[in-house]
């Protein structure tokens, strides 16, 4: 193709593109519950926005039309009369290798209509590179590539919080290679684990991959595939192969360290997240909202943070509708309603088994501590059932804290929160404990009512299926829901010795409040 074609079939693409600009504005925009080309004209520094108009999906047409736009455009509308049903697999096939554009909305399979509508934003100029580096690395456009990179594989995962702080630290050596998560015990497609039940994801072997993208387009071991026993699976939840390929052999945590410093690092490794507030007090000023103590704290690496909570967790187009789904039905049945452009303040409470039942955590926790020789706190004591008290049981109940998990009441987090934002007045609460909160949240409406408060909060908390920190397919889908929710607050509260909330916080690190790779203000009531 000359250079002199090349332009004409640019300039072609474009016009095309422009025309529909036009078009849209007389689309259907049922299925788009916000305006994002203001939202992309006032809220995101440099973004353009574009509209676009592709009668059929399929990963070609996306290729031809979404490729060649400039790095600039950072929101496109792609309106099609193709059914979610008919492009979910092109689609996913294009935005896997594509790990630098997010999408945030798609249309809805159980909402019909004629025109249907997805947005994809595109990651800050600034971390590109990252974005590119991940690409290079997982989704190689040479594939006998792969062969020469280590692959790194983490199994299992356990739970939304230990489980994937512990991948996070996983990645952060294997950054260099192909890194893939697994999600099975047996190595048969008829089991559950934390992530999907099999019932729900009855023929997928790596359940990982009911919820999201492939975490690669390079071939795994055949030690790996060729397994379905659970003898011959690693019992370690980190393992390594010298090669991501089919030849690919176990190999040690050092020859794989010496294998990946033949290749670059990841770039912004060195960086962190920028600083951001940290509030902390002492529980009985939390009370009083009076004014907190400001601390300034560094998240992650900005790498880490975009390649485990950008790239690794982006939900295929099945999870993704199903995750719409429940955040629709919060929004359409909720008075009054939580729009997506409302400011709020996002709560996630730690308690169900943290907590025990009709006992004063408080004093509780204050019985069962004692300082060691070295000045540090420590268990003492009998556990519930007369045996002795283990540091495990006594940490769970977040006795090491300045506030035990089943000590926060509901006016310690709407109290943190209005330090936070104090003239806002929407909170979205996170639970485990469902059956708490709703008597919490009843028990607070009557009092401001009998007391005539005029700065009551409005409470929004969706309804979560049993156990949905993991166990079904249902319950992880509640689970992101929620977070996706949460990911339209500017602020966050939580007890940061919960590894749940933990991994809340970082996914909002890396997205939240329309903007990329910014931790919002952070109020943590149990200390440091």
């Amino acid at each position: 193709v000359t250079k002199t074609n090349r332009n004409l079939e640019m300039k072609a693409i474009y016009a095309i593109i422009a025309f529909h600009f036009i078009w849209m504005i007389s689309c259907d925009r049922s299925t788009i519950t916000l305006n994002y080309g203001k939202i992309c004209q006032e809220s995101i520094p440099n973004c353009t926005y574009m509209a676009i108009s592709l009668p059929q999906i399929t990963a070609l047409a996306l290729k031809s039309l979404v490729d060649p736009l400039e790095k600039s455009i950072k929101m496109v509308e792609i309106h099609t009369l193709s059914t979610l049903s008919e492009f979910s697999k092109e689609f996913d096939s294009f935005i896997t290798t594509r790990p630098w554009w997010h999408v945030l909305e798609q249309p809805l399979l159980s909402k019909k209509s004629k025109k249907q509508s997805f947005v994809l934003h595109r990651i800050s100029n600034e971390y590109e590179s990252s974005s590119e580096f991940i690409a290079n690395v997982s989704y190689p456009t040479d594939l006998s590539s792969c062969a020469k990179r280590s692959m790194c594989f983490s199994y299992q995962m356990g739970t939304w919080g230990n489980g994937m702080l512990n991948m996070a630290g996983h990645y952060s050596f294997c950054a260099r290679g192909v890194f893939a998560p697994i999600s099975t015990r047996t190595g048969k497609a008829d089991e559950g684990v934390f992530l999907a039940d099999k019932e729900s994801c009855p023929n997928v072997i790596n359940k990982w991959e009911c919820l999201f993208l492939p975490s690669t387009t390079c071939t795994w071991p055949d030690v790996v595939t060729n397994c379905h026993n659970r003898d011959c699976l690693p019992m370690d939840s980190k393992v390594y192969y010298n090669s991501a390929s089919a030849s690919g052999l176990s190999a040690s945590r050092e020859q794989v360290d010496m294998n990946n410093r033949q290749f670059p690092s990841p770039p912004h490794t060195s960086e962190a997240l920028s600083l951001i507030q940290y509030h902390c007090k002492n529980p009985d000023n939390i009370i009083t909202a009076e004014s907190s103590t400001m601390r300034k704290q560094q998240c992650d690496d900005v790498h880490g943070n975009f390649a485990l909570y950008g790239s690794l967790m982006r939900f295929n187009s099945a999870f993704r509708n199903e995750v719409q789904e429940v955040i629709h039905d919060f929004r359409s049945t909720r008075t009054p309603v939580f729009h997506p452009n409302i400011s709020c303040v996002a709560v996630h409470v730690r308690r169900d088994d943290r907590a025990l039942p009709g006992v004063d955590m408080m004093e509780w926790c204050r019985n069962h501590t004692k300082i060691d020789s070295n000045g540090r706190k420590m268990e003492t004591g009998l556990w519930i059932d007369g045996t002795n008290l283990t540091d495990g049981q006594w940490a769970d109940m977040g006795c090491g804290a300045q506030l035990p998990y089943g000590a926060a009441t509901l006016e310690h987090f709407l109290n943190a929160s209005r330090v936070l934002m104090p003239h806002n007045r929407n909170v979205f609460m996170m639970t485990d404990d469902p059956k708490w909160l709703k008597a919490e949240v009843k028990k607070y409406y009557s009092l401001r009512r009998h007391q005539h408060h005029h700065d009551t909060m409005h409470i929004f908390f969706p309804s979560v299926r049993p156990n949905h920190r993991g166990g079904t397919f249902n319950s992880s889908i509640d689970f992101w829901a929620s977070i996706a929710i949460a990911r339209q607050c500017q602020a966050i509260v939580g007890h940061r010795g919960s590894a749940a909330f933990e991994f809340i916080y970082r996914n909002l690190c890396f997205f939240h409040d329309n903007q990329f790779i910014k931790c919002p203000p952070m109020f943590s009531i149990g200390g440091p």
